[in-house]
């Protein structure tokens, strides 16, 4: 089951309809001890049913409003 923080649902606002798609995403599949998850872009892609381009403007999006961080 995913865990989406309180918080992060009141403030949904600030984010575009694909960035909080993404954002549930990553909650979704977060290890539950460390907080991290590693989807590739392929699998995110698929997921989200959207291309590798917006896949990179979605991440930038939530990095650039500190929803989260990428490596690499």
């Amino acid at each position: 089951m995913a865990y989406v923080p309180d918080a992060a649902i009141d403030n949904f606002s600030e984010l575009s309809k694909g960035a909080r798609l993404l954002y549930v995403f990553l909650c979704r599949v977060r290890n539950q001890e460390t907080g991290r998850c590693f989807p590739s872009v392929p699998t995110t892609m698929t997921a989200l049913g959207v291309n590798k381009p917006t896949v990179y403007a979605l991440r930038k999006e939530l990095a650039s409003k500190k929803w989260a961080t990428f490596d690499g």
